[in-house]
């Protein structure tokens, strides 16, 4: 198979697969008025004793203005808010407001049953087959920014 008949094999299969998997996860976060990004800082928030808007732009490895803009719109939500640090004062904590806690819940358990179904269909060996490959594929394209 030539580079260029599996240039359009891929073309096809993010017009199709893809973007279907993209919104697919997408979906139960949209009823919240979050992006996926929004939902996992979330995430991050709950699963964090002391996080700041710092440490989650470092672990994403984004800039912490757009880490920032997502917080914004989470604050606006009333999904989250801020809290000074007790033992250093500098220091300025994310909290998930009671609201935030329960919509991170309700869309990690949503999520957790549409990926559930994935592995119901597929088997557990080839959805760890397919996340190892997408891995490599991180690691060794992205990554390396080829």
């Amino acid at each position: 198979m030539t580079t260029t008949k599996l240039m359009e094999d891929y073309i096809d299969m993010y017009l199709g697969t893809f973007k279907y998997v993209e919104g697919f996860i997408s979906q139960p976060t949209s009823e919240y008025n979050l992006s996926f990004e929004q939902f996992l800082i979330l995430k991050d928030i709950q699963n964090t004793e002391n996080i700041s808007m710092v440490d989650i732009a470092k672990k994403r490895n984004v800039s912490r203005s757009a880490i920032a803009r997502q917080l914004n719109v989470l604050k606006q939500l009333q999904y989250i808010y801020q809290e000074q640090d007790t033992i250093d004062r500098r220091r300025i904590n994310l909290r998930l407001s009671d609201q935030g806690a329960k919509v991170e819940r309700v869309v990690t358990e949503s999520i957790k049953k549409r990926f559930d179904t994935w592995v119901d269909v597929l088997g557990e060996g080839k959805v760890v087959d397919l996340l190892g490959l997408m891995r490599e594929f991180g690691q060794k394209i992205m990554v390396d920014g080829r």
